[in-house]
């Protein structure tokens, strides 16, 4: 799990970032082009990425299970958690542009809801005496995919106004504007984070 957060930190290049600081504007102009357009800049990217990354991640599950964890069953529960991996990244795009419109109850709901699933899927395991790292590696993934498709769900039934694609078409400038933006965003705000995360697989490797 310390892995796939180093790798969903990044994965972004900060785009979620660019979010909530050009979003606010839009809505208050009413434009929907633009709305749409940073939006759909910052779900493209993290589908792109996270599809190179996940495709990265299956592959070489073998060879991270032999050469980095040291630990043969980790090729199965990395094969499992591409599926975590990639749901979470749009669960967190998702997230931000709910944060942005400052709908926080229906945000908040969201984690809620997917927190309320892994808890009735691990109550679910435990029950049924099923209690391995594969199970529970699924629970995780399976609950945020669900939260994902439930949060695509409520921005299609609830602010689907707030785009449009009469006329629209992709701008390659404010793409370049939001990148530049997000970037330096980034480095600057993961440092940390990534920082911390890196001493733990530090740890990992050297036991």
């Amino acid at each position: 799990m310390s892995l796939m957060t180093i790798l969903g930190s990044y994965n972004d290049v900060g785009m979620s970032e660019s979010l909530n600081y050009f979003l606010p504007k839009y809505i208050h102009d009413r434009d929907s082009k633009k709305i749409t357009n940073t939006f759909s800049i910052a779900l493209f990217t993290q589908m792109t990425t996270s599809i190179v990354i996940a495709i990265g991640l299956y592959f070489f599950a073998d060879f991270l299970a032999a050469h980095y964890f040291e630990a043969p069953q980790a090729e199965v529960i990395l094969h499992i958690l591409v599926l975590q991996f990639f749901s979470d990244n749009i669960f967190r795009t998702i997230g931000t542009f709910f944060s942005a419109i400052q709908d926080t109850r229906l945000q908040k709901s969201m984690d809620f809801l997917r927190m309320f699933l892994l808890m009735c899927i691990v109550c679910g395991l435990w029950f049924l005496d099923m209690h391995t790292i594969e199970y529970y590696a699924w629970a995780w993934s399976l609950a945020i995919a669900f939260g994902s498709l439930a949060s695509l769900l409520f921005i299609v039934l609830k602010y689907h106004n707030y785009f449009t694609l009469s006329g629209w078409r992709f701008s390659f400038d404010e793409y370049k504007r939001v990148f530049k933006y997000a970037f330096w965003v980034m480095l600057s705000a993961n440092v940390g984070m990534l920082l911390s995360q890196i001493d733990m697989q530090m740890v990992i490797y050297m036991l």
